[in-house]
Formats: structure tokens, C-alpha cells, sequence
């Protein structure tokens, strides 16, 4: 924990291949066994989840419009009325960034349209954090100030991602307004693994802790592309 620094709060961001989400804890909370955080619900008209849509909707002047499950809904009216071909629509973008060509800044949207890839992920780590900043200060008192040293994030990828993707993602996060020093990106399972390891069965739904010579399996069922590691 030594490497937060003066942060307070920590958010941690999951863009998926399928759906993506947050969570938001203090730095005392993580402590905790088990460590205690707050995870973010999308609401829509017939559920609530801790994920939404890895989805986003661009204006032509590549601002955000709408991200998840607001975005498909008005992606959705704009073609209704033929009024989309203005608009970027994005949806399951995320492995589009794995499986462009070497040195192609460019992705696609649905309808074929091209755009910096770089834009497309930042606006929506954007999202993320420009929410999970709301959050926080809602369980904060009007006496306390949020300020930038008070947060630190930590973003996830695949296991299958090389360090040249993880450079695009850091260089995404900064463009998001997150420094570099308040950035830590982790690879999924790995994040899985300690939160394992740290946290004791009689108090979560995990399972016994995890002793010493004991082998454990990480198995992610997510999304388009399932892993084991």
C-alpha cells in the first residue's frame, strides 16, 4: 500500500471486451478482511447491474455523448429517424484495440467510420472516472475537498496484452486528466489472485484462505474471449 502515496480513495476501472464497470474503496477499506469497496450500478428500464455495455456514442465533433446502456438507447433512436450518420457508435471496442494492425492508430465503429483509438478509450476511461468522482464525494462531508492527490487508480487488462498495449492504455489514462503517478495498471487475474489471497472464507463468499503450498485456479468466463491462467 506504501506506493499510494497521499491517496485516500482508490477506483478501479474494468473496460471489457462485452461490458465494463468501477469499484471505489478508501485506503482503509482495502484493509479490511475482506476489503471493502463500492461498486457502481446501471440502472436501465428493466434491471440493475454492477456492469454496463462497453459501449460509447461520439457527436461529429468526437465528443462523448453517451456510454453503455444509454448509448445503444440512443444510438438506437438516431437510426429510428436516419439522424446517426453524424454520430460514432462504438460497441465491444475493446478488443478492436488487441487486434489492430501494428502501428494503425485508427479503429472503427459499427457502421465502418474510423477514429482515433486513442479518443475512443480515454473518453471512456473519462466516464469512468468523471462518475466514480461523484460517487466519492457524495460520501464525503461539504467540508472536504476532493483534489487530484486524493485518488489513485488502478485500470485492468487481459493477461494476453503485450507491453505495447499497455502503453497505449496508460497513454489513454492521461489524456483522461489521471496522472501517471496515480496510475497503476494490473493485469485482470492477477487483481483476482491477491484479492484471494488477502481475504479470509469465514467473512466472504470466496472460499477458505488460500495456505501456504495450496494451488488455486483464476478462471475468467468473461466476455468474447474466455481465459484460464
Amino acid at each position: 500500500m506504501t506506493d499510494l502515496g497521499k491517496s485516500i480513495f482508490v477506483v478501479g476501472i474494468d473496460i471489457g471486451s462485452e461490458y465494463s464497470g468501477y469499484a471505489i474503496s478508501s485506503v482503509f477499506d482495502i484493509k479490511c478482511d475482506p476489503p471493502k469497496f463500492d461498486v457502481a450500478f446501471c440502472h436501465t428500464a428493466k434491471l440493475i447491474t454492477s456492469k454496463c455495455q462497453t459501449a460509447i456514442l461520439l457527436n461529429g465533433n468526437e465528443e462523448m455523448v453517451a456510454f453503455g446502456y444509454q448509448a445503444e438507447s440512443r444510438f438506437t433512436e438516431l437510426l429510428e429517424f436516419g439522424e446517426h450518420h453524424d454520430y460514432y457508435y462504438f460497441k465491444n471496442f475493446r478488443n478492436d484495440l488487441h487486434q489492430r494492425e501494428a502501428g494503425n492508430p485508427m479503429i472503427k465503429d459499427v457502421s465502418g467510420k474510423p477514429l482515433e483509438a486513442l479518443k475512443v478509450i480515454s473518453q471512456t476511461i473519462g466516464y469512468f472516472k468523471y462518475h466514480a468522482i461523484i460517487g466519492i464525494k457524495e460520501r464525503l462531508s461539504p467540508q472536504h475537498t476532493l483534489v487530484d492527490e486524493d485518488l489513485y487508480f488502478v485500470l485492468t487488462v487481459p493477461t494476453t496484452w503485450d507491453d505495447k498495449e499497455k502503453d497505449f492504455m496508460r497513454k489513454a489514462t492521461i489524456m483522461a486528466g489521471i496522472k501517471e503517478n496515480k496510475l497503476r495498471i494490473a493485469f485482470e487475474p492477477e487483481a483476482a489472485s491477491l484479492y484471494i489471497l488477502r481475504t479470509d472464507s469465514s467473512q466472504s463468499h470466496v472460499g477458505k484462505r488460500i495456505k501456504k503450498g495450496e494451488k488455486y485456479m483464476v478462471i475468467d468466463v468473461g466476455g468474447l474471449h474466455n481465459k484460464t491462467s
